[in-house]
C-alpha cells in the first residue's frame, strides 16, 4: 500500500463543552432525514435513533414518538456530515454503516471518511470491509470518552490511553520496529488486523479476544483480533505495573493473537496439526495461553525446550532494546535479567519447560520478577 500516513482521531467531547468553545467552533447542521422519519411542528426531526432540531439547538425524544427541545445548560455542538462521502463509502461496503456510527464519526471530519474510501478502493476484500466496520464500531463505542488511532496501512485500531498508549508508542519507535520485534518469533506473522484497548480483566494482565463471527467466515483469521490490557487497580493493572512489564504484556498478547491467526489459517486452508481441531484453537484463545503455546509448538514440530527458548529470547530481546535503546544482535542472547523477566507469562504447571526446572531455579526466577516489580 502506497499510503504511509496514519490518521489520528482526536478526542472531542460533544456534550458539555464550555460556551467559549461552542462560539469559536460553531458549525452548520445538516439533517439527514431517514426513511420513516418525520418533521414535527416544533421543528425537531424524529429519527429512529436520534432527534435533532432543524437549526442548531438539540432535541430529545419525548417518549411519545416525538421530539421536544432539550433542556441542557450547554447546547450540544452537532457536527456536519458529508452525505456524499457517506454514500460513497457505503457503496463500497456489503453492509452500510449504521446511522449511529456515522454520527459518531462526524466530529472527525471528511478526512476520516475519505481515508476509509481510499482504503477500500485499494483493498477490495471482505477482510478490508471488516476492518472498516471494526473502526466504525470502535468510534461509536468510544464516543467522546477517549481517543482512537487508526493505522490504515498496518490495519491496527488503537484505543489505548495514558501509560499503556505511551508504552505502545515507545515500542513502535524502537529502532527494530514493533512489527519486526514480533516477526523475530515468526517471520510470516502479519502483525495486522489488531485492535488494542483497555478493560477490567480481574487478575489477568492481558487478554486476546477472537474476531466477531460472521455467517460466512466464523472467527476468520483475517478479521480484527482484540488485544485488551487490564486497567483496574489490582496489581495486574497497567498503572500498577512497571513500564517494561507492560511492554512485555503487549508483546506477549500480540504473539498470542498471531499464533491463533496462524493456526486457524493452517486448518482453514486444509492443513493439519497433530491432535488439534479448529475448536481447540478457538477455545485456547479464551484465557488458555498454555494450550495455544503447545498447539503452536506442535505445528512447528518443535521440542518443548526449543519452543520455550525461542519464545523467551524473542520477548527478552524486545525488553532489552526497550530498556536500553540498543538492539540485541541476532547471534547474541539477551542479558539474564530480561531472560528471567520473560518467564512471567510462562510460569504454568502445564508448560513442561517451566515445570521441569528445579525448585531452586524457579524460586530464583520468581524472586527476580517479584523484586523487579517491587522496585519499579
Amino acid at each position: 500500500m502506497s499510503r504511509t500516513n496514519k490518521f489520528l482521531l482526536l478526542k472531542i467531547r460533544i456534550k458539555n463543552r464550555p460556551e467559549h468553545f461552542l462560539k469559536s467552533h460553531s458549525l452548520n447542521l445538516r439533517i439527514i432525514i431517514e426513511k420513516g422519519s418525520k418533521l414535527l411542528k416544533n421543528g425537531c426531526v424524529a429519527a429512529p435513533e436520534e432527534c435533532f432540531n432543524d437549526v442548531q439547538d438539540p432535541c430529545e425524544c419525548d417518549g411519545n414518538d416525538g421530539c421536544v427541545e432539550e433542556n441542557d445548560e450547554v447546547p450540544i455542538n452537532v457536527f456536519p456530515i458529508n452525505i456524499m462521502l457517506v454514500s460513497q463509502l457505503n457503496s463500497l461496503l456489503d453492509q452500510n454503516l449504521l446511522p449511529t456510527q456515522v454520527q459518531a464519526m462526524g466530529p472527525y471530519g471528511d478526512e476520516l471518511f475519505q481515508q476509509m474510501i481510499d482504503f477500500l478502493n485499494e483493498n477490495s476484500t471482505i477482510e478490508a470491509q471488516n476492518f472498516i466496520h471494526a473502526v466504525a464500531e470502535t468510534i461509536e463505542e468510544v464516543g467522546s470518552k477517549g481517543e482512537v488511532e487508526v493505522d490504515f496501512e498496518d490495519r491496527i485500531i488503537n484505543n489505548l490511553e495514558g501509560k499503556s498508549l505511551e508504552v505502545y508508542n515507545n515500542l513502535k519507535n524502537l529502532s527494530s520496529d514493533f512489527k519486526n520485534l514480533i516477526k523475530k518469533f515468526e517471520p510470516t506473522f502479519p502483525v495486522s488486523h489488531l485492535k488494542f484497548d483497555l478493560g477490567d480483566l480481574g487478575t489477568a494482565r492481558g487478554q486476546t479476544i477472537a474476531p466477531n463471527s460472521s455467517p460466512g467466515t466464523p472467527n476468520s483469521p483475517n478479521y480484527v483480533i482484540t488485544v485488551r490490557l487490564n486497567n483496574n487497580t489490582s496489581p495486574s493493572g497497567v498503572d500498577q505495573r512497571p513500564e517494561l512489564l507492560v511492554a512485555k504484556t503487549i508483546i506477549h498478547e500480540v504473539i498470542h493473537a498471531e499464533m491463533y491467526r496462524k493456526l486457524l489459517s493452517v486448518l482453514d486452508s486444509g492443513g493439519t496439526i497433530t491432535g488439534v481441531t479448529r475448536q481447540d484453537i478457538l477455545d485456547a484463545l479464551d484465557g488458555d495461553f498454555p494450550g495455544m503455546y503447545d498447539y503452536y509448538r506442535r505445528h512447528k514440530n518443535w521440542q518443548h525446550q526449543q519452543m520455550a527458548t525461542h519464545y523467551r529470547e524473542t520477548l527478552a530481546s524486545a525488553l532489552q532494546e526497550y530498556d536500553t535503546g540498543i538492539p540485541v544482535p541476532d547471534n547474541q542472547q539477551p542479558a539474564q535479567l530480561y531472560m528471567d523477566l520473560s518467564w512471567e507469562g510462562l510460569r504454568y504447571p502445564n508448560i513442561d519447560t517451566w515445570s521441569n526446572l528445579s525448585e531452586t531455579e524457579k524460586e530464583r526466577i520468581n524472586d527476580v520478577i517479584a523484586d523487579y516489580i517491587a522496585n519499579n
